[in-house]
């Protein structure tokens, strides 16, 4: 018999008088929770649990069995028992643009398909088990998921504190290095500041995500984009986009890979043309709005309409421009831009024509301090139609950078951090906000390769290099505070975002107050004392790691929706230096978990969902231009041709903004059989019982009219489409 060994190693630090005899560490098997070694922790902190012929290795039978009962119901959640046959029936259309059957095109999409249906078989047989037990040899080197929990009795309560850690076997002895400081439920060498980051972040080490009900299910959700859905020739059209994703050593490290065929040049060399791109698509909100009226270039009041309930809800401020009574500019001066594209700094000013309950009328654009006047030509360029052009393009810049990347995705990773770091699982400010945040760190790590980092899609789709999306990307999140917020009041009837956002924050708030009743009210004051020093904790950390604070758009008189931005001064009246207050009273608690909860799903879902709806017409509105003047001959057309944005860069900001907008997983409501179907008890059940007190609140009429759900669905925003954490 082969003997089986595998020595998990570790440290905690005992520094600050920690006694070893408190701690105790378990590995276990995930899958059932079985205990298969246990160790204790000496004086210096270490720690070594050896397994010798680990009994977690299943039978080689059981293990065929599994993997196949695996195998037939990831088929059936989501029908790829027949994945070639389904995605060539899909791919019709491409097939016969490659020259049809027979082609040498035709034969490189068969393969790529064929391609899919191996990955997607690669995909199952990384069951959390030792593989390779399958065929009798050791597993070593093979993949298993095991856990790590290390206990602390705390002295204060008494109560032991588990805190788990994924490992994957791939070495005979794996050394997890130095885990750090104990506190509540939190690991820091698993959970620590970057400090590298412009931006209070998560420090990664050699493990890229913590659940495997996220990564396992995300890929699942990706993998049914690709059946559901015609994704494009693009892709080429399916192998393509598996390359590198699903053949990775573990499961986990998918946050990890490098997707070759989504960072440029791999794109750009897919396509000659912007048409060719485009016709990949799907007809998004733009295109269809001209296909009804029959023009070219929409009308002013669609511009209008889309800052009101568009994927960037623009900040108004009161006018002192004559003939204006609002406006919205957008100076990009201050950011680092290259010289391959070009940005302008633009501002739109508006009127209200009669009743102020009425949608203003767009009365003028200024574009680097020339006005532009309307002159209804919905027909072919002019001067008037560039002018609404530039302004989109730092509309759709804005809405990517300001309202997705920075309010939702950098905003609520600040706050994450310090949760995992000092909330235990039983407080209930953590019950609260961990559903919503529990994702953003994975998402965040992705989003570095893909949108922000050096070669994410701002910055080669753009006038701004790397550092001036992360310049820009700073000063906005200089500008959020939970302190003081409130969302927007409505500027006008057809003000869907803010009329939505009003009401989903006020059910957040009563959700809330409810939750701390029923957990933090009735608990034991030992408890509270305990969740209270954890609070402190949070605070210091969550104010220590802000950065600067920057007014928002510039403060000044005349903001609208000021209620959104971080006060200028702290609870004293003095100018404050970092963006984010502490929290001092248990109604900070409320306040900051409201705007969490508000945040991870209300906010990000509205502009994460209309992403494709704005920017998926190169026609209507791009990240970018190649000219940033008019022509000065009048031809237009030859304009055009030289000034619109590179194909490659235009189809990576596409299918970015495609992707971005049509992967479905992780909702309030309605959770696909599939995400049910990977849960393990990695995840916290509380989860479902603080979504399911949310829903309850959501669904119960209001002051005697419709309940909030109802109304948000006449907003535009039905429940059904709001994520319950930020995952895309």
């Amino acid at each position: 018999m082969v003997e089986r060994r595998l020595d998990i190693k570790g440290q905690v630090d005992l520094t600050g008088g920690a006694d070893a005899s408190q701690y105790r560490v378990e590995v276990r098997d995930p899958r059932d929770d079985r205990v298969l070694g246990r160790g204790t922790v000496d004086d210096q902190g270490r720690f070594l649990v050896r397994l010798v012929n680990p009994d977690h290795a299943p039978h080689p039978a059981q293990t065929k069995h599994e993997l196949a009962k695996r195998h037939h119901g990831i088929s059936r959640l989501f029908g790829l028992h027949d994945v070639e046959e389904k995605l060539l029936s899909l791919a019709t259309g491409d097939l016969v643009e490659a020259g049809g059957e027979g082609s040498v095109a035709a034969d490189e999409l068969k393969r790529d398909l064929h391609r899919l249906r191996a990955d997607v078989a690669h995909f199952v047989s990384l069951a959390p088990h030792f593989a390779a037990a399958a065929e009798g040899r050791a597993p070593s080197r093979e993949h298993a998921n095991l856990e790590v929990h290390i206990h602390h009795r705390d002295d204060r309560g008494g109560a032991a504190l588990v805190h788990p850690l994924a490992v994957t076997a791939e070495h005979d002895a794996l050394d997890l290095g130095a885990l750090g400081r104990i506190e509540a439920s939190h690991d820091p060498d698993h959970w620590a500041y970057d400090p590298d980051d412009d931006f209070p972040r998560r420090k990664w080490g050699k493990q890229k995500v913590d659940s495997p009900v996220f990564s396992e299910g995300w890929t699942i959700a990706y993998l049914r984009f690709l059946t559901e859905r015609r994704v494009p020739t693009l892709l080429k059209p399916y192998g393509v986009l598996t390359k590198n994703f699903l053949h990775k050593d573990e499961l986990r490290d998918y946050w990890s890979f490098k997707m070759d065929m989504l960072c440029l040049p791999g794109i750009a060399t897919v396509f000659e043309d912007n048409r060719a791109a485009q016709a990949c698509f799907p007809g998004n909100a733009s295109q269809k709005a001209k296909a009804e009226l029959g023009v070219r270039f929409l009308p002013d009041d669609y511009l209008v309409t889309r800052l009101l309930q568009g994927m960037h809800p623009v900040m108004f401020r009161t006018s002192t421009v004559a003939g204006a009574d609002l406006e919205v500019g957008f100076s990009w001066d201050a950011y680092e831009q290259g010289t391959d594209l070009t940005l302008n700094n633009v501002t739109a000013y508006f009127a209200f024509a009669g009743d102020p309950a009425e949608m203003p009328a767009l009365a003028f654009i200024d574009v680097d301090g020339t006005r532009h006047t309307p002159t209804g030509n919905t027909a072919t360029w002019d001067e008037w139609n560039w002018a609404k052009y530039q302004f989109m393009v730092s509309v759709f810049l804005a809405g990517e950078a300001d309202s997705h990347l920075t309010r939702a995705h950098l905003n609520m990773e600040q706050y994450a951090v310090p949760m995992m770091m000092h909330l235990s699982a039983d407080n209930p400010m953590r019950q609260v906000m961990g559903p919503h945040l529990r994702d953003v760190w994975g998402i965040n790590n992705f989003g570095t390769i893909l949108i922000f980092g050096e070669t994410g899609v701002l910055a080669k789709s753009s006038a701004l290099t790397a550092r001036g999306v992360r310049d820009r990307l700073k000063d906005c999140l200089g500008g959020e505070d939970w302190r003081g917020y409130h969302p927007r009041a409505p500027l006008c009837d057809a003000h869907d975002y803010a009329h939505a956002a009003n009401v989903f924050w006020s059910v957040a708030r009563e959700h809330v107050e409810e939750w701390f009743a029923e957990h933090w009210d009735i608990a034991p004051d030992r408890d509270r004392a305990r969740w209270w020093q954890e609070i402190e904790r949070f605070s210091r950390d969550l104010v220590a790691h802000a950065v600067p604070y920057v007014p928002t758009y510039g403060g000044g008189e005349g903001l609208l929706g000021h209620t959104e931005c971080a006060p200028g001064t702290d609870r004293q009246g003095r100018a404050k230096t970092g963006a984010v207050s502490g929290l001092e009273t248990l109604d900070d608690v409320f306040q900051v978990c409201t705007y969490v909860l508000f945040h991870c799903t209300m906010l990000h879902d509205w502009s994460n969902d209309r992403q494709f709806a704005d920017g998926g017409d190169l026609y209507h509105a791009s990240l970018g231009l190649r000219e940033k003047q008019p022509p000065t001959d009048g031809d237009w057309e030859a304009w055009w041709a030289r000034a619109e944005p590179p194909p490659g860069a235009a189809a990576y900001t596409l299918f970015l903004s495609y992707f971005l907008s049509n992967l479905r997983w992780g909702y309030l409501l309605g959770r696909p059989p599939e995400e049910a179907a990977e849960r393990t008890d990695h995840v916290d059940h509380d989860e479902e019982k603080q979504i399911a007190a949310l829903l309850k609140v959501m669904h119960m009429p209001r002051n005697g009219g419709p309940s909030a759900a109802e109304l948000l669905e006449g907003w535009g925003q039905p429940l059904d489409n709001i994520r319950a954490r930020i995952n895309t």
